[in-house]
């Protein structure tokens, strides 16, 4: 038992599952619940529907108050899920299960 609980990789996997549940997990029961949410993904649906990836917009008006890298991130999870809230939560989460891996990685 001990030999298992020290297993690097079923660690790593542990943390893994655990992070993407707990991250990805509330997007299944709330949806987008807060503005910042709303307002990134509606920027990438945006950027999604026009097809102009160098000119970010929020309702038509050019919009360059926050760097593009989150928005196209988003954008390709649209492209690849489809526009949802789940999609639109993606990118955010997966560099949420990487920082839990630095951290893990630190200890």
């Amino acid at each position: 038992m001990n030999s298992l609980l020290n297993n690097k990789n079923l660690q790593i996997a542990f943390l893994i599952t655990s992070s993407l549940l707990i991250f990805l997990g509330r997007q299944l029961d709330t949806g987008i619940t807060n503005f910042d949410d709303a307002y990134y993904a509606q920027k990438a649906k945006e950027i999604l529907d026009s097809g102009a990836y160098w000119i970010i917009t929020q309702a038509g008006e050019p919009a360059l108050d926050n760097p593009p890298l989150p928005f196209w991130l988003t954008a390709f999870a649209y492209s690849i899920f489809g526009v949802s809230s789940y999609a639109a939560i993606f990118p955010s989460a997966l560099f949420a299960v990487g920082i839990v891996l630095m951290t893990y990685r630190l200890s």
